[in-house]
């Protein structure tokens, strides 16, 4: 049971809905790398990258003030494809 304390009810479920969060992702064909679009990391939805023996911590590969979200990895696995919302009606 959670009390009501001095933070409120209010800005405790502010807080639990602003937990970061993967809200998508994607396995590169060789394996090496997670792309995945991360919430609540940035202000908007970014996409990030971590290898996935994790050497390396996770990189942002955007930061915009639209939702990006990760489609594809080239069939290289060096690149990857995004899609930017910049209607914010995630058509």
């Amino acid at each position: 049971m959670v009390s009501n304390n001095s933070y409120g009810k209010n800005s405790f479920l502010e807080a639990l809905l602003t937990i970061p969060a993967i809200y998508s992702y994607r396995i590169s064909r060789d394996s090496r790398y997670i792309g995945y679009t991360w919430k609540n990391v940035h202000p908007n939805l970014d996409v990030f990258l971590v290898p996935t023996d994790a050497t390396r911590r996770p990189i942002a590969l955007t930061e915009t003030p639209e939702a990006t979200f990760i489609v594809a990895f080239a069939p290289d696995s060096k690149s990857v494809i995004v899609v930017e919302d910049k209607s914010r009606n995630e058509r």
